[in-house]
């Protein structure tokens, strides 16, 4: 279970969101937050924080097959890590999660660019 849950910081790690394949990279990225989501595999607070982040970098993607994989992989990821049967989760103002939770609004209105607002607007649907 350790080496699943250190893919995705190794292929960050390895920069292969760049170039060729990148973009193929991203989705599987997401599909992988998705799945290990559904198996409800254990994640530390700096995993979970990780996933987001990554996912959130993804709602920003001018495409809209990975901004699609993303909503997804994050809808089921909200569900498993932050739903209702999570009751030894404690989340405060000051949590990095919610901080990062709240960041989400801004671009969703806010961007310039289409595709990101389109993104987070994804996110929220």
């Amino acid at each position: 279970m350790k080496s699943v849950r250190g893919i995705i910081e190794r292929i960050e790690k390895e920069k292969l969101y760049k170039g060729k394949g990148g973009e193929i990279m991203r989705a599987g990225v997401c599909h992988l937050i998705h799945a290990i989501s559904i198996a409800n595999i254990q994640l530390s607070d700096e995993m979970k924080l990780s996933f987001f982040k990554s996912l959130e970098e993804n709602f920003r993607h001018p495409n809209p097959e990975i901004q699609d994989e993303a909503a997804k992989a994050f809808k089921s990821f909200c569900k498993a890590y932050f739903g209702d049967k999570q009751t030894d989760l404690v989340l405060t103002e000051d949590h990095p999660i919610i901080k990062e939770f709240s960041k989400l609004f801004g671009p969703s209105m806010q961007d310039h660019s289409i595709s990101v607002r389109r993104g987070f607007n994804l996110v929220f649907g």
